[in-house]
């Protein structure tokens, strides 16, 4: 029997953006609520973009790689934000 677990791991920066914080990991069986929640954030990231210009990067290799997305906002030296956040998704075959 094959199980997909969709694995999601938010991560940011506190005082200054190269301080990280400590990830949150977040685990789901089902698809589509780990996309939804995933979405919903890389949304958060893409709204800031317009509303502060604070640009991002998305990493495509990672979904040919790893079978996942992830998205981060750049940080203060190329017009990014003080304290960046990024999410990514990866789905692992089980």
């Amino acid at each position: 029997m094959n199980i997909d677990i969709y694995i999601i791991t938010e991560f940011g920066c506190d005082s200054g953006y190269n301080d990280m914080y400590t990830p949150r990991v977040l685990v789901f069986k089902d698809r589509e609520e780990a996309y939804k929640y995933y979405t919903n954030v890389k949304d958060k990231i893409i709204k800031e973009k317009v509303d502060y210009d604070i640009d991002f990067y998305i990493d495509y290799k990672l979904r040919v790689e790893n079978n996942g997305e992830c998205i981060i906002q750049k940080g203060m030296d190329d017009n990014g934000a003080k304290r960046p956040i990024g999410i990514m998704i990866t789905c692992q075959h089980l």
